[in-house]
């Protein structure tokens, strides 16, 4: 519990910022709306059999999946010593990571179905979509959640990753514009993001295999990073022998 309330604040100062400094908020989002807008005219252009809203999903999905692949690797980095340095101890990562990944899902969704909205209008398209998108968000982001603890595994053991996650990111988004449902339909079978995409294009949905294919990235996520960590702890107890 001491996790939740951790983040939870952390939450609220995110929220605090962005009333402190609405300046820098406005053109924030100003930005980010006019590159979901690019993004969402190249879907339109790619998949012009599909209608304006599911590319506009399509699009936001891809974001999603890009955040929780990257939010591992993030919470590790500059906020965690900060809440370390605050409570004068060491927090569990793992614990922490998924706390904090609630609250960051919920202010990226919040933001996202603004997002939405401000895009569905610009492109003239009919405003059915924070329904879908929640409903498929939460299994997009849970799954590359999974995989970004995956990665920060192989980080943690081996010192090394380079521009992976980043490289992973772009192919979500990629992915989000580009990939049609004959594609889709083949890589569905292995992945959670591909399936959800598939549903947005088609109204393909097979809920037990995309809940599936979600709670399996998750666990094999979270083995792996207790794994990594204990493994790392293995190894400064002999260095210390």
């Amino acid at each position: 519990m001491k996790y939740f309330w951790i983040a939870w604040a952390r939450f609220k100062n995110a929220l605090y910022l962005e009333y402190r400094y609405p300046l820098q908020a406005l053109m924030n989002a100003i930005g980010f709306v006019l590159f979901i807008y690019l993004l969402s005219i190249g879907a339109n252009f790619n998949n012009p059999n599909i209608s304006k809203s599911a590319n506009i999903i399509s699009v936001l999905t891809g974001l999603i999946a890009a955040f929780g692949l990257s939010h591992p690797l993030t919470t590790l980095g500059k906020s965690k010593f900060e809440i370390q340095e605050i409570y004068l101890q060491p927090i569990s990562r793992i614990k922490y990571i998924l706390a904090s990944s609630t609250f960051f899902f919920l202010q990226i969704i919040l933001t996202f179905i603004v997002y939405t909205y401000i895009i569905a209008l610009f492109l003239n398209a009919e405003i059915q979509i924070p329904s879908q998108f929640l409903f498929l968000s939460i299994a997009v982001y849970l799954s590359s959640l999974g995989l970004g603890l995956v990665l920060v595994s192989f980080r943690i053991v081996f010192q090394r990753m380079g521009a992976l996650i980043n490289f992973i990111s772009l192919i979500f988004i990629g992915s989000a514009v580009a990939a049609n449902p004959t594609i889709l339909r083949f890589i569905a079978n292995y992945s959670a993001f591909a399936r959800a995409l598939l549903y947005i294009q088609t109204g393909e949905l097979s809920l037990p295999w995309l809940w599936g294919l979600t709670f399996i990235s998750l666990i094999i996520g979270i083995i792996s990073f207790a794994y990594s960590e204990k493994l790392m702890f293995k190894r400064a107890l002999l260095a210390l022998d």
